[in-house]
């Protein structure tokens, strides 16, 4: 299967933990500069880092797609910026900046009677690191 994209060492594709849905959030930097016996003004100071948010799922289809979650965990405990690697179907990828993982979620659904789980959602949130360019 072809990857999606990479975030640090782990892969997201098709086969093991699929994304269905990346939102992007951009904003500008505006702050208020107090004026005397005025209406405080707008300052432009530029854009702010960009934010991304992906949503996906995890198909358990066997043991070690139980330790999908782990493997998030840890690229986010490294505590440094991660390379963000765009798949596009073909052998290239594009190099998308590198970014900081600043939350992750989990929602376990689709349990069997014994316990065993199925189906394992994600969110998880990343912040564009700031690299001069």
């Amino acid at each position: 299967m072809p990857t999606q994209l990479m975030l640090g060492e782990f892969p997201f594709s098709l086969a093991t933990t699929e994304y269905d849905r990346l939102n992007r959030t951009l904003s500008w930097r505006w702050p208020s500069q107090t004026r005397l016996n005025r209406k405080p003004a707008l300052q432009y100071q530029g854009p702010e880092i960009i934010t991304l948010q992906l949503n996906g799922t995890i198909h358990v289809k066997a043991a070690r797609d139980l330790t999908l979650p782990e493997a998030m965990q840890r690229e986010a405990d490294k505590g440094e910026p991660l390379a963000l690697l765009v798949g596009n179907g073909e052998l290239a990828a594009r190099y998308g900046g590198r970014w900081v993982m600043t939350e992750l979620a989990f929602n376990d659904s689709d349990l069997l009677g014994d316990g065993t789980l199925l189906t394992i959602a994600f969110s998880m949130t990343l912040k564009q690191w700031g690299e001069d360019r």
